[in-house]
């Protein structure tokens, strides 16, 4: 009897262990497929604007204060998560260091900054973190965008767009690709989306997106999304108390739209040169998703213009895959 207990225990340890090391050789080949060294995955967070650009803003709530918070919180969990970290800024501070020159010389300069850390990390994923403003106070719902230099910042982006309905169980939204409106996701040499993490237009939504706890479960969602992109080992993970499926209704899906980041969700992102050197962003909305304005009226007024928009395309797949950990 002892000999039988004894073999089984060799025999479940072996399976473990096989378990183990083919969870391991897939985990490592997704690194070697993104250029991955290591064993600690790297992560450049992007809090958006910073210092004199606000960013969005609705009364006394200013989108750059809420990107700094929740990227400080993304920070901390990935690290405990055993990710390295690097941050485009950790304080609320521009990156042109040129507080004499002109909006949109020093607009420019911080995009090019921002870059030269991405290029500067080419082992690394970048997630820049913004939230969204509209002028229909009704629009609601985190939108994620993804490079279109690499497939791999697509897939990156489905994940995180689908964990969000976990949080936000009527968003039906789906990933768009960056137009070259988006300097650093349109140039990014590495795997590399834009989270609009909801809408400050909205009462409710910004309330929440004030909110610390909501913050925390924010950069839960995408830490936990960064796990199962870097893992891609097929496992289901548990559905979390509370989650919802991604299949849930919405009311008014149909009218509710998918937007195009422009100079007031992601301005400090939206610069990009064009042959002649000149500098142009994304604008305000207009129907059909392609507004533009001159690059200085951009940059000085960055914040207050709407986002483009276009009508929601499509639902999410697939349902859930939340760690059982998580809080909601």
């Amino acid at each position: 009897m002892k000999k039988w207990v004894a073999f089984g225990s060799l025999a479940m340890l072996f399976v473990m262990l096989f378990t183990f090391m083919m969870h391991k050789v897939d985990t490592v080949s997704t690194q070697a497929r993104l250029g991955i060294d290591g064993v600690h995955p790297k992560v450049v967070i992007d809090a958006g604007h910073g210092g004199y650009d606000g960013g969005a803003s609705v009364g006394d709530i200013i989108e750059k204060n809420i990107n700094l918070s929740v990227a400080l919180k993304l920070r901390d969990i990935l690290v405990i998560n055993g990710f390295e970290v690097v941050m485009t800024r950790p304080t609320d501070d521009a990156l042109d260091n040129m507080p004499d020159a002109a909006i949109r010389e020093r607009k420019t300069t911080d995009m090019y900054k921002r870059m030269d850390i991405i290029k500067a990390n080419p082992d690394a994923i970048f997630v820049s973190i913004h939230q969204n403003k509209f002028t229909d106070s009704a629009v609601t719902g985190a939108q994620v965008f993804y490079s279109p230099t690499m497939p791999e910042s697509e897939e990156l982006a489905g994940l995180i767009q689908n964990s969000f309905v976990n949080l936000q169980p009527d968003n039906k939204r789906v990933p768009k690709k960056a137009e070259n409106n988006l300097y650093l996701l349109y140039n990014s040499p590495v795997p590399a989306v834009i989270v609009e993490c909801g809408f400050l237009s909205n009462p409710t939504e910004a309330a929440n997106l004030c909110d610390e706890t909501y913050q925390t479960k924010i950069a839960l969602v995408i830490t936990n999304s960064l796990l199962q992109f870097l893992h891609q080992d097929g496992t289901e993970a548990s559905q979390p108390a509370g989650g919802e499926s991604a299949s849930g209704s919405a009311a008014g899906a149909a009218s509710v739209p998918e937007t195009s980041a422009g100079a007031s969700g992601a301005a400090s992102d939206a610069v990009a040169s064009d042959a002649s050197g000149a500098v142009g962003t994304a604008g305000s909305a207009d129907a059909s998703g392609t507004g533009s304005v001159s690059a200085d009226s951009a940059a000085e007024t960055a914040g207050s213009a709407s986002d483009a928009a276009d009508p929601a395309a499509g639902t999410i797949s697939g349902g859930s895959n939340m760690p059982a950990w998580y809080p909601f």
